[in-house]
């Protein structure tokens, strides 16, 4: 257990984000990205949102499990 904290989403994109696009995301949600923010973004995970062991891709590219 080297993790003791939650996470509230995972997002991945394709490339490199600067320091001023991490810091506009990282309290966003899914829908509240700008087109810009959301150029190159592969998955975005709300881990609020788990339904059982689904845990949906906002972008509708990689759903995943949760264990």
């Amino acid at each position: 257990n080297y993790f003791e904290n939650n996470l509230a989403n995972v997002a991945i994109w394709n490339r490199a984000l600067t320091s001023d696009e991490i810091n506009s995301v990282m309290w966003k949600s899914y829908q509240a990205l700008s087109s810009t923010e959301s150029t190159g973004l592969q998955a975005w995970y709300s881990l609020d949102n788990i339904d059982g062991s689904t845990v949906p891709d906002s972008t509708g590219n990689h759903n995943g499990t949760a264990n």
